[in-house]
């Protein structure tokens, strides 16, 4: 397998292992904004960088296109952490990776092959109040780990890339803010309201980091200025 590793990165094909453990299908909290992320990720990349294998490796029941399901109940936090950080090394290996994209700010923390990590955002550090103490200690030191034993960090934006440099000191050119991309059914004129009426939409998980406080005030402030669009928060 070493010799057809060679001649596939000699090649240019380089097989690249997903770490979709966070994908979900279901109408839950898991399935807001990260694994809507991945699962247009699996879905748009092949056509985006065709000369590459795409392998997503996947929670049980996930049946992504080229997607390996996890035996193993990875949809509870804890299975997953440690799924990621004892089993998903060794299928780097079982499946010949050449490298494994972490589109969830946390990687394996021994890999046999480089590692590339989205860091979404570093909200846990910039605004601790909105985490429990738990799970501050819990995400820090692994962010911080896959950030620094990464060969490439993306971030959706300039400034949660602004965040990496600040916060964890690591080399400007090895982080790169890619702007998340829109999917097509976005730009369909041909909808109907839901409202009968103009409105401005939140989407975002109800929670208090997401500082919808701050939306119904400035909803407030434009109301006055006599705009009259409906405010609809979705979750």
């Amino acid at each position: 397998s070493a010799g057809d590793s060679t001649r596939e990165r000699s090649s240019g094909l380089a097989r690249v292992g997903i770490n979709a453990s966070l994908l979900s299908g279901g109408d839950t909290y898991r399935a807001a904004g990260v694994a809507t992320y991945i699962r247009h990720l699996i879905e748009e990349l092949p056509a985006a960088g065709p000369e590459h294998e795409y392998i997503p490796l996947t929670p049980p029941g996930e049946h992504a296109v080229g997607g390996r399901p996890s035996h193993l109940p990875t949809h509870l936090p804890s299975v997953r952490v440690v799924w990621e950080q004892t089993v998903l090394p060794q299928l780097c290996r079982k499946h010949r990776l050449n490298v494994l994209y972490s589109p969830a700010s946390i990687a394996p923390l021994t890999l046999p092959v480089p590692s590339v990590v989205t860091v979404h955002d570093l909200a846990f550090l910039r605004y601790p109040q909105y985490f429990t103490a738990a799970r501050r200690l819990l995400i820090a030191p692994l962010v911080r780990r896959s950030v620094l034993s990464a060969a490439r960090v993306i971030t959706p934006s300039g400034s949660t890339r602004g965040d990496v440099l600040e916060q964890y000191g690591v080399p400007p050119h090895l982080v790169e803010a890619v702007p998340e991309g829109v999917s097509a059914k976005f730009t369909r004129s041909d909808v109907p309201s839901p409202l009968g009426r103009s409105y401005i939409l939140h989407v975002g998980t109800i929670e208090p980091r997401k500082n919808i406080d701050m939306v119904i005030r400035a909803y407030s402030r434009i109301r006055q200025l006599g705009i009259r669009h409906e405010l609809v928060l979705i979750g």
